[in-house]
């Protein structure tokens, strides 16, 4: 149960990112953002709950429900695809308002959509597809395709994702002809890295854990991860938005960033309504 250990100790985590939230942005972001925080939050309450619900079935094999996960557990795959989406939307929604006159990017910002709303109604369908065989993780095999579509979708905005913004953020620092502006964009480039390497990395291990190890319970843990490292990464950016604005109004030109995008919308300013 080394997941669920580490989960709760990211889930500290997210109480403290919560907190900061609600001190420095509360009253000054918009009613989407707000709402956005406000289901991330509900989610990772529910959420909470079924990971205390499958480690008890695990540490308690003898009872009567050790074969199978309760109703409230099976809801797993759709609560972490409705967060996961929640992000998708969010980081395409900044591409498509740093490149809106550009073709190439809105087609990503369809794709990462399309892609993202897939993985969504895959999971549905794996919460379906689970309950249909009494919700008994041995047989998870069963619908072995609809679990792969879903973990895929996810990984695949994610990494489209990345890829993306850092691309975006590149090409600022080509078109910049400011030292101090492209010492800026490259601190930009590093945290948009450093929020997406974990959600990317367990992704990646949770798809391969089902893969390679779908007869036994391995991939759990990494499922408990994903979930809260996906929450973790959303409020990351959200937080940083007072600090990553003050490099940016640290530079010669502030204006050069936006400039350098192709865009009329400030590049640190995630306040605004999507």
């Amino acid at each position: 149960m080394l997941g669920s250990a580490i989960y709760w100790f990211l889930f500290g985590v997210f109480l403290s990112q919560i907190c900061h939230y609600f001190v420095s942005f509360r009253l000054t972001d918009t009613i989407v953002i707000r709402l956005m925080v406000l289901e991330v939050f509900i989610a990772a309450i529910v959420y909470s709950k079924i990971v205390v619900d499958v480690t008890w079935m695990f540490l308690n094999p003898s009872s009567e429900t050790a074969a199978s996960l309760s109703a409230w557990s099976s809801l797993a795959p759709v609560v972490i695809a409705i967060v996961s989406s929640t992000m998708h939307f969010f980081f395409a929604w900044r591409i498509r308002q740093l490149k809106l006159s550009s073709r190439p990017f809105l087609f990503i910002y369809g794709v990462i959509c399309l892609v993202s709303l897939t993985q969504l109604g895959a999971s549905a369908v794996v919460v379906i597809q689970f309950n249909m065989v009494g919700r008994r993780p041995a047989a998870k095999r069963s619908f072995s395709p609809t679990t792969t579509v879903w973990l895929i979708g996810g990984l695949a905005c994610d990494i489209l994702i990345t890829i993306t913004m850092t691309f975006i953020l590149l090409q600022a620092r080509k078109s910049s002809s400011f030292s101090t502006t492209s010492k800026a964009i490259n601190k930009l480039i590093s945290l948009s890295i450093e929020t997406a390497f974990p959600a990317v990395t367990i992704a990646t291990a949770d798809l391969i854990a089902y893969l390679k190890y779908s007869g036994t319970n391995f991939d759990l843990s990494f499922m408990f991860l994903l979930f809260i490292v996906y929450v973790n990464a959303l409020f990351s950016v959200l937080n940083r938005r007072i600090g990553i604005r003050r490099i940016v109004e640290g530079t010669v030109a502030s204006t050069d960033i936006r400039a350098a995008v192709g865009s009329n919308n400030d590049l640190l300013s995630e306040a605004d309504s999507p």
